[in-house]
């Protein structure tokens, strides 16, 4: 982030929508159009977000040790 950043500018997706996804989609464990129904978000920022946390998800595992033998 920086100064005058708007992610959300940049995403074209709010953040209560990005919110109301990832609560349905991870906590709920609801598929893409059951979540659909349920936000009344459109399909396709539903998926770009899916593809998002898809990309990232190394950063959310753990740094794995080398192998020394």
């Amino acid at each position: 982030m920086w100064k005058d950043h708007e992610a959300e500018n940049e995403l074209g997706i709010s953040y209560e929508e990005i919110d109301s996804v990832l609560y349905c989609m991870d906590k709920k464990k609801l598929s893409v159009e059951d979540t659909e129904k349920i936000t009344m978000i459109e399909k396709s920022k539903i998926q770009k977000i899916q593809e998002l946390i898809l990309k990232s998800e190394h950063k959310r595992l753990g740094a794995q040790k080398p192998d020394i033998n």
